[in-house]
């Protein structure tokens, strides 16, 4: 009888360990990918999964992302590497990061979209379109790339639904060679009823033109409550929460509200808040 127990014992503690709460045979660490059951990234070899099943679909506007829900267990320390949503494939569903960390050391020095999500969005016209959010992340490091660079988010296109990206601390550095260089996203294109809040970047930004502490270059956004207390740095057009701002004329612009700069902006045309507002 002694050894039954013993060996109940043994059986027990095996499951419980914490190297096999994570174990099943599914994608990623758990879950379905559904709002309630979103699917569990514990480790860097889950966001490479995530990044190979967004980047490897054969139809970039049927992404197979669109609509799952994914959510970060753990703090992530293995440099990861990989882009999840390489242009012109985006990352089109919804990742809470429940304030963990991730350590980047993204280099693709001659691309655009560089970022942990290079290509946010969906271009899914409205009545297919969905909204999806980006929340919750922290990450530390480095990236580096050309254009749309940023440390959540490289660079923003999709349709008329509401992209959210909040909550999220960039505390990598983050340098481009060309255009859009942002410490949480590089640069949104021509997008409506983006909303980037409550939003902190702490890690060094240095571009070329258009290169801000919060974002790079943006249409018709809503950044809030978000603070740039990094280094930013640009030839031309920086600023500490806005390097450029495209206002075309259009009733519908980008709104800035509630952001403070408490960092050292450096470059031609600069501004505290926004160069060109």
């Amino acid at each position: 009888m002694k050894n039954y127990f013993l060996m109940f014992a043994i059986l027990i503690a095996t499951v419980i360990t914490p190297q096999n709460i994570n174990a099943q045979t599914g994608p990623f660490g758990g879950g379905n990918g559904s709002e309630i059951s979103p699917f569990e990234i514990y480790t860097k070899e889950h966001l490479e999964e995530l990044a190979d099943s967004v980047n490897n679909c054969t139809d970039a506007i049927n992404n197979w992302s669109f609509g799952k829900y994914f959510i970060l267990m753990c703090d992530i320390n293995d440099s990861v590497t990989t882009i999840v949503g390489a242009f012109p494939k985006a990352f089109q569903g919804n990742f809470d990061g429940q304030n963990f960390q991730i350590n980047l050391a993204i280099d693709y020095p001659g691309s655009g979209s560089v970022g942990l999500f290079g290509y946010f969005g969906s271009t899914k016209l409205e009545a297919d379109d969905a909204s999806c959010y980006i929340k919750n992340i922290v990450v530390y490091g480095f990236v580096n790339g050309d254009h749309g660079v940023g440390g959540i988010v490289g660079h923003i296109n999709c349709y008329n639904r509401y992209k959210t990206i909040s909550n999220c601390i960039n505390m990598a550095n983050i340098n481009g060679a060309t255009n859009g260089v942002g410490g949480i996203v590089g640069g949104n294109n021509q997008t409506m009823n983006i909303i980037i809040t409550n939003c902190l970047n702490l890690g060094n930004i240095k571009g070329d033109n258009y290169v801000g502490g919060i974002i790079g270059y943006d249409f018709y956004s809503l950044i809030s409550h978000s603070i740039n207390a990094g280094f930013v740095k640009g030839n031309n057009y920086a600023g500490g929460i806005l390097g450029f701002n495209w206002d075309i004329g259009s009733s519908i612009k980008t709104t800035i509200t509630d952001c403070i700069n408490v960092g050292v902006v450096e470059g031609n045309a600069i501004g505290g808040i926004s160069e060109h507002e």
